[in-house]
C-alpha cells in the first residue's frame, strides 16, 4: 500500500481578516512542496465565494513521499501559521481503486 500512488486534498478555511496572509503563507508552502521527492502536483484553489477558503490537490508517487512531507520544516512552519490564524482543516486521502488499475 506503501508503493501506490496517493491524492490528497485538503480544504482550509479562515477567518476573512487572514484571507491575505493565509494565502501567501500557503503559496509559500505549495512552492516548496512542488519541489519534494515523490511531488507529482500540489494545486491551490482560492473558493469562488469566498477568499478565505481554499482547496489544496496533492499528487504523491507513494505514501512514504506524502508522509516525509508532511515533517519538512516548510510544512512545520505552515502548521504554525495556520494555527496562529485559526485555520479549519478537513484533509481526505485517495488511492486509485484496484479495479481502476487493471484497466
Amino acid at each position: 500500500m506503501n508503493d501506490q500512488k496517493l491524492v490528497v486534498v485538503a480544504q482550509l478555511a479562515v477567518n476573512d481578516e487572514f484571507a491575505v496572509p493565509f494565502a501567501k503563507a500557503i503559496d509559500e508552502l505549495a512552492t516548496a512542496s512542488r519541489v519534494e521527492t515523490g511531488c507529482q502536483a500540489y494545486d491551490v484553489y482560492c473558493a469562488n465565494d469566498a477568499v478565505s477558503k481554499f482547496l489544496i490537490y496533492e499528487v504523491w508517487a507513494t505514501k512514504a513521499d506524502w508522509l516525509a512531507h508532511r515533517h519538512t520544516s516548510h510544512m512545520e512552519q505552515f502548521k504554525l501559521a495556520a494555527r496562529s490564524m485559526q485555520a479549519s482543516t478537513t484533509v481526505e486521502k485517495f488511492t486509485l481503486q484496484d479495479a481502476m488499475r487493471e484497466q
